[in-house]
């Protein structure tokens, strides 16, 4: 769902980590420079072996993160170690209509990290509604990397931070 997105970056700046359960055609029709990490992020050993290879990434400013509510616990892992970097990257982190998307968000105020949350799911129309397009979940995404952290977050969330 992301692949148009990452098709707008630059190779040597774009890590994708990402189950490759599914849509592993689309991830292996990215640019060759884009680095393609497996992550089962429902796996401890995964999850850990991942967290220890972000200390290869030193130039890491901004980590799109799109993890299912059941992974909340490795997002918040994750969360923890980019908040102990010297210059913790923007997190982009992108919900789905149903994630609770309270315990990450609060992670980050504790955690002091630059935290902007996406709302994916469905667009009203004139007939009823659709599930978003990959180009617009690609196009949100975007627009949340570029725009000050936290500006969707709920006024109450907002207010404590």
């Amino acid at each position: 769902m992301l692949a148009p997105f990452c098709r707008t970056l630059p190779g040597e700046e774009v890590i994708v980590a990402a189950r490759f359960r599914s849509n592993k055609e689309r991830v292996r029709s990215l640019d060759l420079r884009i680095e393609r990490v497996s992550l089962d992020y429902l796996d401890e050993a995964s999850g850990t072996a991942f967290l220890d290879r972000l200390r290869d990434w030193h130039k890491l400013t901004h980590c799109v993160l799109w993890v299912h509510s059941v992974g909340h616990g490795f997002s918040q892992r994750l969360i923890k170690a980019l908040a102990n970097r010297r210059d913790p990257p923007l997190i982009v982190h992108l919900f789905g209509s149903n994630a609770d998307s309270d315990r990450l968000i609060e992670a980050a105020l504790a955690a002091k990290v630059p935290f902007s949350p996406v709302r994916l799911g469905h667009v009203n129309t004139p007939t009823g509604w659709r599930w978003m397009t990959d180009d617009e979940i690609s196009t949100l995404t975007a627009k949340a990397l570029m725009g000050p952290a936290g500006t969707d977050l709920s006024p109450e969330i907002r207010a404590r931070s």
